[in-house]
């Protein structure tokens, strides 16, 4: 009996993964967790497989999650880079193979190869699928010098909490992982200043994509031998790019200190 744990699986990005997942893989139990149990039970409602369990629990604490997870085969972590490390510990404690849509933690790769452990992050549509099809395009080619990722994501930026926040790490001009690759170097990039007019398929069109702290440029620049450049572009609708391009012109990333009845405020 094979069983996979599905963190955060009813968030407005993890649930459609989850719908995916029941529908098209053949474990034999799914265990929905997440902290909205009126989601959980409606979409085990819709759902409507046998093999679909729910659990409304606190992805904050870390002890919990990893009672939760024991005895599982694989993990699915669904939850936004700020709530997300709780549960990667509890991963890597219980030592799980695990799949997370985020690809923020870096840092804990080493900790899973030292454990022998397999953890694959940023399996979202960007990083995610834009690496399996770099991949794919690589493995038809005799050689590759240039990889160049354009993405144009049409959804709102700010239907949940977790995408308010990347939303506004994507811009954040101390963002040192806003970057391009070439000969062997990170070169940093400010948020929304160079762009590059890319045309997509209908009926998008011509488009405007600018540097993003993506770990595209990383992942590929380290595994395509002999790659000399790597550029990861992205942008969203138009209308939000011109508010995003305001707010950071406007300086609402910067640092200020405010002083207020003697006391001293950091904004």
């Amino acid at each position: 009996m094979t069983k996979i744990f599905v963190m955060g699986a009813v968030g407005k990005m993890c649930i459609e993964a989850t719908r995916d997942l029941v529908k098209t893989s053949d474990f034999d139990k799914f265990l929905l967790a997440d902290i909205d149990e009126q989601k959980l039970k409606e979409l085990e409602k819709e759902l409507n497989d046998k093999r679909v369990h729910t659990l409304r629990i606190d992805a904050s604490d870390e002890d919990r999650v990893a009672d939760a997870i024991k005895g599982y085969d694989f993990v699915m972590n669904g939850l936004a880079y700020d709530r997300a490390e709780p549960t990667l510990k509890a991963i890597l404690r219980c030592k799980i193979p695990a799949a997370d849509l985020d690809s923020g933690l870096w840092e804990y790769s080493e900790d899973f190869e030292k454990a022998g452990v397999l953890y694959a992050n940023g399996v979202g549509m960007t990083p995610g699928v834009t690496d399996i099809m770099a991949r794919y395009g690589v493995d038809r080619c005799e050689k590759v010098e240039e990889i160049y990722v354009y993405w144009a994501s049409f959804r709102p930026i700010a239907i949940s909490p977790g995408l308010v926040l990347t939303s506004f790490g994507e811009i954040d001009p101390e963002e040192k992982k806003r970057a391009y690759y070439e000969n062997g170097k990170c070169h940093p990039q400010p948020p929304l200043k160079e762009s590059r007019t890319v045309e997509f398929e209908p009926p998008y069109g011509k488009l405007d994509v600018y540097y993003v702290p993506h770990s595209e440029t990383f992942t590929l620049s380290k595994l395509v031998p002999g790659v000399k450049r790597v550029k990861t572009m992205g942008t969203w609708p138009p209308a939000d790019m011109e508010v995003l391009k305001q707010l950071v012109d406007f300086g609402v990333f910067e640092q200020k200190t405010i002083k207020h009845k003697g006391q001293n405020f950091n904004t």
